[in-house]
């Protein structure tokens, strides 16, 4: 019976990946504040209720995507915005701890052991926990979307098929209207 090829790069092993977001959904959902929160949070949250326009560049991605986190039917506009930057950065997290086990297989040459994702799922938590990052993760704020667009990006770079190039362009387009900055993610 033939076999068929094996991948160079075999893909982290989904139950982590699926661990990590839950656990991370889970924890960071009960620690959001049910209030509005420090520097701009009110403005977020405000103009996400109308949809109006806030501060320039305008963050246009943001307010739509929250729009869609609204209308969940509990908790309040702030309390509903905080679960979607809970959700955008736990995603964040699990595309970092995917990016980070492809780059060490790459780096091993394919063998990956369970210690290895081990350390790997040590080293995500403690990016994931870290005071900054952690800090705005847990209010309605657009730093988590700016973090999981460029992890996208880098996601999209990461993958071994030829529409790579196109995706990635997609994506950074999007995350530079929703927020000029990521521009300078270009290697010039």
């Amino acid at each position: 019976m033939p076999t068929r090829p094996s991948s160079p790069l075999k893909p982290p092993a989904f139950p982590w990946t699926l661990s990590l977001f839950m656990g991370l959904i889970v924890l960071n959902a009960s620690l959001v504040s049910p209030y509005i929160g420090w520097y701009d949070s009110g403005e977020m949250t405000g103009v996400t209720v109308c949809l109006g326009i806030s501060h320039p560049s305008g963050q246009v991605l943001f307010h739509l995507l929250g729009k869609i986190f609204l209308l969940l039917a509990f908790g309040t506009s702030a309390f509903r915005l905080g679960l979607m930057s809970v959700a955008c950065s736990a995603l964040a997290s699990g595309l970092f701890f995917v990016l980070s086990c492809r780059l060490a297989q790459k780096i091993t040459g394919g063998k990956t052991s369970d210690a290895l994702r081990m350390w790997l799922l040590l080293l995500t938590l403690a990016w994931s926990f870290s005071m900054p990052w952690w800090r705005y993760s847990l209010m309605p704020l657009v730093y988590a979307l700016h973090l999981l667009l460029g992890m996208l990006v880098l996601w999209a770079l990461s993958l071994e098929k030829p529409a790579k190039w196109p995706l990635a362009f997609f994506i950074l387009g999007m995350a530079t209207v929703f927020r000029p900055t990521q521009f300078f993610a270009l290697p010039f």
